[in-house]
């Protein structure tokens, strides 16, 4: 219906401008859905780093709050100069 009107109201050579112009913005908007998308992805992606990092800290902090002095001292012995 919309091509028909159009048909009869321009020229052809403006039909081919239109249909030029229509899938143009439609490159343009998808390209702009998928960055934002991407950027969503992206953001999701280093929550779950940051949730991950934190729960490997609270293991290695109950961890160290479990050992004994000694031990701290046996298993820092190695990764530590004097």
């Amino acid at each position: 219906m919309l091509s028909g009107w159009l048909g009869k109201r321009l020229n052809p050579m403006t039909n081919y401008l239109f249909g030029i112009l229509v899938f143009v913005g439609l490159l343009v908007a998808s390209y702009f859905k998928g960055q934002s998308s991407l950027k969503r992805d992206l953001e999701a992606k280093e929550n779950r780093q940051r949730i991950n990092d934190l729960k490997k800290s609270e293991r290695i902090k109950d961890e160290v709050n479990k050992t004994t002095n000694g031990d701290l001292d046996s298993k820092l012995s190695k990764w530590m100069r004097d």
